[in-house]
């Protein structure tokens, strides 16, 4: 019997969605420290203006690098339920 997909293939898109989960949270960590570091280089309402930009694109980078983490979790899941059916319908 073929199959369109194996488990190999949804295990590598698992751990593909993770990797770029990790990086994009490592990226919402780079934008909290340019917010912090606006200080040294605007003033004002400048400065406010500045950190609420890198704020709200970091909020962004950590709620999608959440949402591909979890998005990998379930998928790598799905991999070994997907793994249990292939074995039930693979002869011999």
């Amino acid at each position: 019997m073929a199959f369109a997909v194996t488990t190999e293939e949804l295990g590598e898109s698992a751990r593909s969605l993770r990797t770029d989960g990790e990086h994009q949270q490592r990226s919402e960590r780079a934008l909290r420290d340019g917010a912090n570091q606006a200080p040294s280089w605007a003033v004002g309402r400048a400065c406010r203006a500045v950190q609420a930009f890198f704020d709200t694109i970091g909020d962004a980078s950590q709620r999608s690098g959440t949402g591909l983490t979890g998005l990998g979790d379930r998928l790598g899941v799905a991999a070994g339920e997907y793994d249990d059916v292939e074995y039930r319908l693979t002869p011999g």
